[in-house]
């Protein structure tokens, strides 16, 4: 587990590493541009696995999200940032000795800190809903909620454009609704792109 953790944070930033000399003339600067009402589409993939659960797992999680800055640029300099609500639709393959699946929608508040020009570094947390055939003791039912938190951080390709990487705490539970109610506990991280419009 832990070489394909190390393999695919590697494999994230030698990409970047390659990807962003390439683009950085297409770049412009993106501050102006994430005022209130920008709107945000993205597509992101990545590499879980569990941690303090009754068993060990591994995923692939796929995610679709859409998003709305709520804000103008606020605060101080080094703090200078804007509010982002955004909607999550998301696929997870579950492996390691099973091979099952979840499925699951999120509401996430995520604070962009604008003080770089290209690199825009965020923090993020929410709640959602999750479907899972996964099997676990303890944890007998297929609906959960998910709070989740993480940071993360985009690079921006071209004034309208950016390629992101994030790492997410997901804990999967429900609620006490049902007599077990052993949790899920997921480590994520995830690569994808973004696009903004207005």
């Amino acid at each position: 587990m832990k070489k394909r953790m190390v393999k695919f944070i590697f494999s994230f930033v030698g990409l970047s590493l390659i990807m962003m000399p390439g683009f950085s003339s297409w770049a412009e600067e993106n501050a102006g541009f994430l005022q209130k009402g920008t709107r945000e589409l993205g597509l992101e993939i990545g590499y879980g696995w569990s941690e303090s659960s009754n068993r060990f797992v591994e995923s692939i999680p796929i995610s679709f999200h859409w998003g709305c800055i709520l804000t103008n640029p606020i605060g101080p300099y080094f703090l200078k940032g804007n509010l982002e609500m955004l909607g999550e639709g998301s696929f997870s393959y579950l492996f390691h000795k099973q091979r099952k699946y979840g499925v699951g929608v999120s509401g996430l508040i995520r604070y962009n800190f604008l003080a770089g020009k290209r690199l825009v570094p965020y923090i993020q947390g929410g709640l959602g809903i999750w479907h899972t055939n996964f099997k676990m003791h303890g944890f007998p039912n297929d609906f959960n909620f998910s709070p989740q938190g993480g940071v993360g951080v985009q690079y921006f390709i071209k004034r309208n454009m950016a390629i992101q990487g994030e790492y997410r705490f997901r804990h999967f539970s429900n609620a006490g609704f049902y007599e077990h109610n052993s949790g899920l506990n997921m480590n994520n991280f995830w690569i994808g792109c973004a696009y903004f419009f207005r």
